[in-house]
């Protein structure tokens, strides 16, 4: 046996050896030894093992012929596979040859072809279960398109498809349907991408930032997540619609809540006093009472008018408490109708039947103040001073109160406002007679400028015309307090606490006041403001010693958790997201009504009276409007303000709530909360309160546009011509490639509008990539090399030119005109010119120029017409068409 492998050494081994750089060997016994360790070297690829190992030529069996041809694969390998394989290989790729599965034919692959061919057993450490194939060539390999027993759908999506399950809830299975998620979450727990993915994978996503699990909310409203919060009145709903379960809990899902699955839900409304945009209610015998009357309660909606039905027609079948009149000169707390004085009911409700009918309401109020007070002995509240603001409407002098009432109604039917106050000064001067300055201590209220001192204000506005030209501000406040101070006498307000909020500049720290001013000048020059407590705390902490301002459980803040441990707990438990990620309106809304014996939260902020609070808080943030939308529904400002309430003040108070104006799809022009779609309002203003709580702003019409989309329902705007300035004033244009040239030197044109100069670019220093029409003279459909580039057709000049640049930079040839007339048929509408219909097609084109003789050939062999006027075409145009072709034999 050892003389075997000397002679196989010394035919094999010594030639390869010349190849391989670095070998050197002297003795037959010293090259088989570096072959071994040449073995033991080798990297793994995973591949499959050949069967049987080695057989190179195809034969079925393994002997010394097959070594020899691996030397010549392996010299062939080295060599590059420049030249033609070795002609013993069965496969000419030579894939064969790599025996031990490293991806490359060499050496090592020798040697264990002579172990092969000498029957010896592989070494161990290459075949550790001793089956004759390197254990390398049996691992299981990802991207084989097998799913192998080891490999998952997280360790091998190539083979196995992706994790399937939901990333927002213990799934039964490895891993969720987001990879990003998926990954990020497996990174720090193994066991939810190994054994399975649990509820405590599903939080993770939260806590470790790894995305947002939107959580169910009540079963009884619409929401984002699918599920809702209450397990049998999940489980009720899903057997009839599995879509609630599946996808998101919409309102259809509440539909099925509130009457199939009612009895395990208690969504429907309370007949006796819950309005309601759904029809019916809660009580099938007062709803059949009511709905015999007045079917729209059964059809369309349990509005208001369904609930005094209720109340007072079906009093047996409803079982409705009976609401009391109250005082005439008050609305009814409850929401019923009538009042105590007959005399004056009568006169008010013979005036206007629904103060008798449904509510004895705000009008109903006024009705008994004015046009019956004879009658009811009702004193309208006192009216103001014309020139300050007041709650209620109208003011005491009756010349100016006119004057400003033809301008603007609302200051007196509503409220005399800072608006009405301004009218005053700015439109009714003479009427009015209000002052026009104030002191110069301070900032003019009213927006106007100037002061009460001359001297004072000859000083600041030297310094500043601004506060004579425009508007006395805080800015010049600061002036006459320090400029000016020996001519104004102003005391500047005492200097507060650095880790305070103050109205005045500065703060007692100097140390803390130097680090925070230099970072921001406004806290010395202006006021020291929520930011510059913020900048304290935060960038100059070292300086300041100021804690963060804690974290009021009972209100909305950024970061997680709140500063009441047992709140804190109470809430949590309920929804997990307010400790991962936000303390937001949901989280605030559990402390208030779920966890209130812990949390003890006592103030209730109302948000914007167009929209349901996000909170659960009854109550809006506009005074005059909240008064009409409860005169209507008391429950908005006694319970909750829901979508209920949210609808009186955008169709019923419009003279007062202003809601129906505003388009969702833009910005307001008017800086007014909210918008005129109650179904997109609420989902943007889930995502970002500002929106109904401040300002439709562009950020809120974005997230209309963008994360919205499906309850706004905004068409996103369409770009215009890059090769003109937008008729709109929209940024960006048509054409993506001409619009990233142009962007690139000028970012105008995508940030804020496409203008002339815009068009100008796109004509000019990227015309490559742009392709503007040049306003060339030109027939498009001949060729015209003196008129220059370009055709007399835009559309066909852009189309033939963005298949050859040629026609508009250089001169329009008769390439650009047959292109014309057969690739950009559609634009150019050019008749066939010059294409011989005796001839076959030089541009590889359908048809010929003769109708006659095209539609004969065509008839014939539709092929000439649907795709080349080939030699074909031109054989049965002189034989089978000779009549109408004038072919010639």
């Amino acid at each position: 046996m050892h003389s075997r492998i000397m002679k196989l050494a010394t035919k094999i081994c010594f030639p390869l050896a010349r190849f391989v750089p670095g070998l050197h060997v002297q003795t037959p016994l010293s090259c088989v030894i570096l072959l071994t360790c040449t073995l033991f070297m080798a990297r793994p690829i995973f591949a499959a093992c050949p069967d049987p190992l080695g057989d190179l030529n195809g034969n079925g069996d393994v002997n010394i012929v097959d070594a020899q041809c691996a030397i010549l694969t392996a010299l062939w390998a080295l060599g590059g596979y420049v030249t033609s394989p070795p002609q013993c290989l069965i496969d000419p790729t030579g894939s064969a040859a790599d025996v031990n599965c490293d991806g490359q034919p060499n050496i090592v692959d020798v040697q264990l072809i002579i172990a092969v061919a000498l029957n010896q057993p592989l070494d161990p450490a290459i075949d550790g279960n001793g089956n004759g194939c390197p254990d390398v060539c049996e691992e299981p390999e990802c991207g084989d398109a097998n799913c192998d027993p080891d490999e998952t759908c997280y360790t091998c999506e190539a083979d196995c498809g992706g994790c399937e399950g939901s990333c927002c809830e213990a799934n039964g299975t490895i891993g969720c349907n987001d990879s990003g998620v998926q990954s990020c979450v497996c990174e720090s727990d193994p066991y939810c991408c190994e054994v399975v993915w649990d509820d405590v994978c599903a939080q993770q996503v939260n806590t470790l930032g790894c995305g947002v699990c939107i959580l169910p909310g009540d079963c009884c409203e619409p929401g984002l997540a699918a599920g809702c919060e209450d397990t049998p009145c999940q489980e009720c709903v899903c057997v009839v619609d599995d879509v609630c379960c599946l996808v998101a809990w919409d309102s259809t899902c509440v539909d099925v809540a509130a009457t199939t699955c009612n009895d395990a839900c208690g969504c429907a409304p309370t007949c006796c006093d819950t309005a309601s945009d759904e029809p019916g209610c809660n009580d099938p015998a007062c709803e059949s009472c009511v709905c015999d009357i007045d079917s729209f309660c059964c059809d369309i909606a349990w509005d208001d008018i369904c609930v005094a039905l209720a109340n007072l027609e079906c009093p047996g079948e409803c079982g409705c408490e009976v609401v009391l009149p109250g005082d005439c000169c008050e609305v009814n707390p409850s929401g019923g109708p009538g009042c105590l004085d007959e005399v004056c009911q009568t006169c008010a409700c013979d005036i206007d039947p629904f103060c008798c009918e449904v509510s004895w309401d705000a009008n109903c109020v006024e009705l008994a103040e004015t046009d019956c007070q004879a009658e009811c002995g009702c004193v309208p509240p006192p009216q103001g001073d014309c020139c300050s603001v007041s709650e209620n409407p109208g003011c005491s002098e009756a010349t100016c109160e006119q004057c400003v009432c033809t301008i603007d109604p609302f200051c007196c039917d509503a409220a005399w406002d800072e608006v009405c106050v301004s009218e005053a000064l700015s439109e009714c001067p003479t009427e009015c007679q209000c002052p026009t300055t104030q002191g110069c201590c301070q900032e003019n209220s009213f927006g106007l400028p100037g002061c009460n001192q001359p001297i004072c204000q000859d000083c600041v506005c030297t310094f500043d015309s601004f506060c004579c030209d425009v508007a006395w501000d805080s800015g010049c406040v600061v002036e006459a307090e320090t400029t000016c101070n020996v001519f104004c006498g102003c005391v500047p307000p005492p200097q507060g606490d650095c880790c305070t909020e103050s109205e005045a500049p500065g703060c007692t720290n100097p140390t803390c006041e130097a680090c925070v001013c230099n970072l921001d000048a406004f806290c010395c020059d202006t006021a020291w403001d929520t930011i510059c407590v913020a900048e304290a705390e935060v960038d100059c902490a070292a300086d300041c010693n100021c804690a963060p301002a804690p974290n009021d459980c009972c209100v909305t803040h950024e970061s997680g958790g709140c500063d009441e441990p047992d709140c804190e707990a109470c809430v949590c438990t309920i929804d997990l997201f307010c400790c991962a990620v936000s303390w937001d309106e949901v989280c605030a809304a559990a402390a208030l009504f779920d966890c209130g014996p812990v949390c003890t939260c006592s103030e209730v902020l109302g948000g914007s009276c167009c929209a349901p609070n996000a909170q659960g808080n009854p109550g809006c943030n506009e005074a005059a409007c909240e008064s009409c939308v409860c005169a209507t529904d008391a429950f908005c400002c006694d319970v909750f303000y829901d979508d209920n309430c949210s609808t009186i003040a955008t169709f019923q108070c419009t003279a007062v709530c202003t809601c129906a104006g505003q388009d969702c799809c833009e910005p307001s022009p008017t800086a007014e909360s909210g918008c005129n779609d109650v179904s997109c309002e609420t989902c943007v203003c889930l995502i970002d309160s500002f929106c109904c709580d401040a300002a439709w702003d562009d950020v809120c019409a974005n997230l209309a546009l963008s994360s919205c989309a499906s309850s706004c329902t905004c068409a996103p705007p369409i770009p215009g011509d890059c090769c003109e300035a937008n008729p709109d004033d929209l940024a960006g244009c048509d054409d993506p490639g001409c619009e990233a040239c142009v962007c690139a030197s000028d970012n105008f044109c995508c940030d804020v509008s496409w203008d002339e100069v815009c068009a100008s670019e796109a004509t000019g220093a990227c015309a490559d990539e742009c392709l503007c029409a040049n306003g060339g003279v030109a027939d498009c459909c001949i060729a015209n090399p003196v008129e220059g580039p370009g055709c007399n057709d835009s559309l066909c000049e852009q189309c033939v030119c963005l298949l050859d640049l040629f026609c508009c930079n250089v001169f329009w040839d008769d390439v650009c005109a047959v292109q014309a007339q057969e690739d950009c048929g559609a634009s150019c509408a050019c008749a066939s010119v010059g294409l011989d219909c005796c001839a076959p097609s030089t541009t590889d084109s359908p048809g010929c120029s003769d109708p006659g003789c095209e539609s004969c050939v065509c008839n014939i062999d539709p092929f000439c017409c649907d795709v080349l006027w080939d030699d074909l075409c031109v054989e049965e145009a002189q034989i089978d068409c000779a009549a109408i072709c004038p072919c010639g034999p």
